[in-house]
């Protein structure tokens, strides 16, 4: 075996394959040392026959060949078994023609056979759940922090990249609806305009700042403030009568929250000015949003 090993690779692979197969190398030491690690923690179960077996003699009348001749046993104990530390031995009372394939799954020694090698799969499933449990466990609790700041980095770049592309798709818009609320002369739309202009995110910081929901205009108020007449309340939030309500009306208002929302540069809402958004903005201007610029970016930026 070795010699035919040899002929395959280089000269000096071929040298170094046959000083490791000698009978005193370290190699085949460690091999067998690490073999008898697995072994030893293996279980197997050896099944032997406990009756003899007749075997085949040709019958001189006929010159058929039957099983007629002398009983021996086929496979004696000893040499069935592996002799390992975990090895369950199991004598069934057959002979070797009889082991090989039984009568039917009803059978007892069959049965026998079937429930030791049940209860061994069994017992490896069981262990592969529980592996597979503690990893999940693990997988949670040692998370290192660089890896988790890494993923959120990613994920607001990509909310990030989103947003500028929907930017980009309504800076006419925009720019319309700056002109229109310019000429009315209205206080909120001034500060909206001078924080969008600028292009610095300190704007919020001078005291002009584009989310305050009293500046957007008169279609967008609070809720003391309302006309029933023009609104009507359910648990989520007010909803536009149809009978006091116009297109004109309605294109005010959502040009008025286009400002407003993409007023600070991309800077998503914190959790307080979006509780107030969700409270006095229509169900038209959610619709609105949600077909112009998607369902997953409307309702995560402004009505979760």
């Amino acid at each position: 075996m070795v010699r035919d090993m040899s002929e395959h690779g280089t000269q000096s692979s071929r040298i170094k394959l046959i000083n490791l197969l000698t009978g005193d190398s370290e190699f085949l030491e460690a091999l067998r040392d690490s073999l008898t690690d697995i072994w030893d923690n293996l279980k197997v179960f050896s099944f032997y026959e406990l009756r003899k077996t007749p075997t085949v003699q040709k019958e001189l009348t006929t010159g058929e060949w039957n099983r007629f001749g002398e009983f021996i046993k086929m496979v004696k104990k000893m040499s069935a078994l592996l002799h390992l530390r975990n090895e369950l031995q199991v004598g069934i009372p057959r002979n070797h023609t009889e082991m090989v394939k039984f009568s039917s799954v009803a059978d007892v020694d069959y049965r026998t056979v079937a429930n030791h090698i049940g209860n061994c799969i069994k017992g490896i499933i069981t262990r592969a759940d529980n592996d597979e449990d503690n990893n999940k466990e693990c997988g949670i609790d040692t998370t290192e922090v660089d890896e988790r700041r890494r993923k959120g980095k990613r994920k607001r770049r990509r909310v990030i990249a989103s947003r500028n592309n929907s930017e980009s798709e309504n800076e006419d818009e925009d720019e319309s609806g700056s002109g229109t609320e310019g000429e009315s002369g209205s206080p909120g739309s001034d500060s909206v305009d001078s924080s969008s202009e600028s292009g610095e995110s300190s704007g919020n910081d001078n005291g002009n700042d584009p989310w305050e929901i009293d500046k957007l205009g008169d279609r967008i108020k609070k809720k003391d403030k309302l006309d029933s007449n023009d609104w009507q309340w359910d648990s989520d939030c007010p909803v536009v009568d149809k009978s006091s309500s116009d297109e004109t009306d309605d294109e005010e208002m959502q040009d008025a929250f286009n400002k407003l929302f993409f007023s600070a540069h991309g800077n998503r809402l914190d959790r307080r000015r979006k509780r107030k958004l969700k409270k006095f903005i229509g169900r038209r201007v959610k619709k609105y949003l949600e077909g112009r610029y998607g369902v997953g970016l409307a309702r995560s930026l402004c009505f979760d």
